[in-house]
């Protein structure tokens, strides 16, 4: 993936808010940052062009504007096209130069450049902890990059990104979004709306990609329910988890939404609960784990400790390796083989340090075997596999030769 102008303009402005030396360094190096060309007038800035021997108007610009999608790429085709040489030291003059013109005259045209200071812009409003008005510079980000792709021909996601350069990639970005959505929608409702749209569109358009498309489904129905239309948040679920009854987050996130989620006048235990259990039910299905956890939160919440207590106890079997040993006789002892099962795919990082504990208490160790060699020499290699001969090894344990 590429790296934008514009992100690599943002690194050096952030360091060299930060570090006096990089500062200092910059200014000897002389190049030009868009901070510089923000404080610039429109004819200083033409006047800039004019120098580099770019034959620049306004007129002409703005004709020319509709045919890129970035102020870098304009800039980078008439660097190639210049009557002369622009020093390399002088060339962030033409990008710079274009993206501040372009912002001024022509702001409803979007480019890259925007779409980035827009993304940056909300990630600086969530800071101060204002999802409203992150959502809003982010709409307009994304209503920006469909027009992008529209005008570029650019069909997934995942092509925008490569070409995008972005300080944030898109596809982290539409995640991030998708989830402040929510979180503006419970101050405003109307995000709750925008959410909808959102995710339609996701799904409509973008469904082919890399995306964890599924979160986008769950969202898209939890929104009907925050917006107190179940029976569509209903229908949705059911259709989704008819085509994939093996989705555990579905039937986690469709139980959230009348118990986790739901307003305090809108819970309904009993229905979050009859949701789980028939996941649970389902062969095959995935996070199984997550779903016992969720139900056992319900019970824990509505005074049903007893059933919680089982659950809990059952969660841990299942995350439990099980282990199997088998051992195999041969001429200079015996060979031992362990194999653990962790049952559903993957381990959840917090829970590594257990098992390396219980690795660790698992090691075997000959005490434990029931079927020993009928004779093991103080000078043969030792059967526990460590390598040293019997008598420095499993000898001093209390086996003696011929035992």
């Amino acid at each position: 993936m590429q790296v934008s102008y514009m992100t690599m303009n943002r690194m050096v402005e952030e360091r060299m808010a930060q570090d006096d030396a990089f500062r200092r360094d910059w200014k000897r190096g002389g190049r030009p940052l868009l901070s510089h060309g923000r404080a610039m007038s429109d004819e200083s800035l033409l006047a800039k062009l004019h120098e580099l021997g770019l034959d620049a108007d306004r007129e002409r610009l703005l004709a020319t504007f509709p045919r890129f999608t970035s102020a870098e790429a304009m800039a980078d085709a008439m660097i190639a096209h210049a009557p002369s040489p622009i020093a390399d030291t002088q060339t962030d003059w033409v990008w710079i130069a274009f993206i501040c013109l372009w912002e001024r005259w022509w702001p409803d045209l979007a480019n890259t450049e925007m779409v980035d200071d827009k993304m940056q812009g909300g990630y600086a409003a969530l800071a101060e902890q204002d999802s409203c008005k992150a959502c809003r510079l982010w709409l307009e980000a994304w209503h920006a990059i469909l027009d992008l792709m529209a005008r570029s021909g650019t069909d997934t996601l995942d092509k925008f990104d490569a070409r995008f350069g972005g300080t944030q990639s898109v596809f982290n970005w539409v995640q991030d979004l998708e989830t402040e959505l929510h979180n503006a929608g419970l101050d405003e409702p109307q995000f709750f709306r925008e959410r909808i749209a959102f995710c339609e569109t996701m799904l409509a358009r973008f469904s082919g990609g890399s995306l964890p498309i599924e979160n986008f489904e769950a969202a898209l129905a939890q929104s009907h329910f925050e917006l107190g239309d179940r029976e569509t948040g209903d229908r949705l679920f059911r259709h989704w988890l008819h085509e994939q009854p093996q989705w555990g987050g579905g039937w986690i996130a469709w139980s959230d939404s009348y118990w986790l989620f739901a307003a305090q006048r809108n819970k309904d235990a009993a229905r979050a609960e009859q949701i789980l259990q028939e996941g649970l039910a389902t062969p095959g299905v995935e996070n199984r784990t997550d779903l016992l956890d969720r139900l056992t939160t319900l019970y824990e919440e509505t005074g049903r400790g007893a059933e919680a207590a089982a659950l809990r106890r059952e969660i841990q079997r299942a995350s439990s390796p099980k282990r199997t040993m088998t051992v195999r006789r041969k001429p200079g002892g015996m060979q031992i083989k362990q194999t653990f099962e962790f049952g559903e795919e993957g381990l959840p990082l917090e829970e590594l340090p257990d098992l390396a504990e219980f690795l660790k208490s698992a090691r075997a160790m000959p005490g434990e075997l029931s079927d020993r060699p009928s004779k093991v020499g103080r000078n043969e290699p030792c059967p526990c596999g460590s390598g040293k001969k019997y008598k420095k090894c499993c000898g001093k344990r209390g086996w003696s030769e011929g035992e």
